[in-house]
């Protein structure tokens, strides 16, 4: 009878570890996704106004709960010299975070 509890006690808490991880693979699935699409947004937007020309983005994981986003941007000949064409922004692993990239005059 013992022996029977033990079982259905491993059983249990093994399918909720199981639960948990597969809601956790879920939830960073979907936070990864919004992420992204709100940065390509942002960016989308900034080429529809005519404040950047184009843009690359190179996603890197830093460590376990970091990503780190390296995005180059080109410019029109007015505003080359005066914005940066690099900058690099870090998300937590479950950020959702909206991103807004605002231009001012570097120099």
């Amino acid at each position: 009878m013992k022996n029977t509890k033990t079982n259905d006690l491993k059983s249990l808490v093994g399918i909720t570890i199981m639960i948990a991880l597969l809601f956790l693979g879920i939830l960073y699935y979907i936070t990864n996704n919004i992420y992204n699409k709100n940065l390509t947004n942002e960016l989308d937007s900034l080429v529809r106004t005519h404040k950047i020309e184009n843009y690359y983005i190179e996603k890197e994981r830093v460590n376990f709960t970091t990503f780190k986003y390296r995005v180059s941007v080109s410019y029109d000949d007015s505003r080359k010299d005066k914005y940066p064409n690099l900058f690099y922004l870090t998300r937590p692993i479950f950020s959702t975070d909206k991103i807004d990239i605002e231009f001012e005059n570097q120099k």
